[in-house]
């Protein structure tokens, strides 16, 4: 819980409907996530379009056997 002024926010443990373990899963779920920060941090829109597009790249240059890394790697870079 989080007071500013009068407001009040309250923050709830995030769930998760799903696990991300392919490319389009992580696609996707980058667009979603992507959207949300280009509205909170207008200012890094370059930096959040870039790293999508660096993540695809690694996507590409891997067979989907190893996609489960790509996405280990994007959850280790963005903890």
């Amino acid at each position: 819980t989080e007071k500013i002024g009068e407001i009040e926010f309250m923050f709830a443990a995030p769930s998760f409907a799903r696990m991300v373990d392919s490319a389009t899963d992580w696609i996707t779920a980058w667009g979603r996530t992507e959207h949300t920060y280009r509205f909170v941090f207008p200012f890094r829109v370059n930096e959040f379009r870039q790293y999508g597009e660096f993540i695809s790249q690694m996507f590409t240059q891997h067979q989907p056997e190893w996609h489960f890394r790509v996405v280990q790697f994007d959850k280790a870079v963005r903890k």
